[in-house]
């Protein structure tokens, strides 16, 4: 069947993997090679080149195995994208990510762009805990926390943040504590789930950072947390020279694990709101 949801590049295989993704996911019915070819014809109005539909298959196989042990679809002996989730009970974070980046974070109906961006940031603080297997904190809303008193449970000192810093691009403070003492792991995490996310990877100075919050950790880290996936080897090391660790869709999704049913009914009723406005 044809999803009524137009796939906004057919020349893409990323967006075009993204738009498969999305639709196995969202149907809950399986999706063959044949149908992608038949979808992209559909869409972009012409024949469909038989080595771009591989090299989508070979991404989404890809992905599949990105997603970890536990991941949303698989690909069958009979050649078929099968879902495994109801992303609806399961894993409305995974939906949400697939929204951001088919859709961006344009405000609508559904929420601002900053309320869904905080979602996001929300969704990730999650992933990137689970990673760190240590404690994070959001920064900004929901938090009521500020800088000292993030610094205070950190165990770092607070020296000093000016108002006009605003959030100097960290949207997630994450620690690990080997004991009592200050010496521990810190990654500062930034979060974009809209489009422009690419204008935001060098956003995050650490050394700015150091003026506000005496670290006595040798080395801090940093991320950035984005819906989208960055499967090539080659463009996820020339994004991570400025992102630091780069926590994109296939990782959000792997160490996504939360008993915060809070968060999971406002993942899924943003979805929900977010597909009745995309789908045709």
């Amino acid at each position: 069947m044809i999803l009524n949801y137009e796939i906004r590049d057919t020349s893409s295989i990323y967006g075009v993997s993204d738009y498969v993704e999305f639709k196995v996911a969202y149907t809950q019915d399986s999706v063959s090679r044949e149908e992608i070819i038949s979808d992209v014809g559909h869409f972009s109005g012409s024949d469909v080149d038989e080595g771009f539909v591989t090299s989508v298959w070979r991404e989404l196989e890809l992905r599949n195995s990105l997603y970890g042990e536990d991941p949303p679809y698989q690909i069958d002996e009979d050649g078929l994208i099968v879902p495994l989730k109801n992303w609806r009970t399961e894993c409305p974070y995974y939906m949400a990510c697939l929204i951001f980046s088919l859709e961006g974070n344009p405000s609508s109906e559904a929420g601002s762009t900053t309320s869904s961006g905080k979602l996001f940031e929300r969704l990730s603080n999650v992933s990137v805990r689970n990673y760190i297997n240590g404690e994070t904190e959001v920064f900004g809303y929901p938090s009521t926390n500020d800088i000292k008193s993030i610094s205070s449970l950190m165990n770092q000192t607070y020296r000093n943040f000016p108002i006009q810093a605003k959030d100097r691009g960290v949207d997630i403070f994450g620690w690990k504590k080997a004991d009592s003492r200050q010496n521990k792991v810190v990654i500062l995490v930034n979060c974009a789930s809209g489009d422009n996310w690419k204008s935001k990877t060098n956003e995050l100075n650490i050394e700015a950072w150091k003026q506000y919050i005496n670290f006595t950790s040798h080395s801090i880290s940093k991320g950035m947390a984005i819906p989208k996936v960055i499967s090539n080897n080659d463009e996820l090391e020339e994004i991570t020279l400025d992102t630091g660790i780069l926590f994109d869709r296939t990782r959000l999704y792997k160490f996504f694990e939360d008993d915060e049913e809070s968060l999971q009914n406002e993942l899924a009723q943003w979805c929900e709101n977010r597909i009745q406005e995309v789908i045709q």
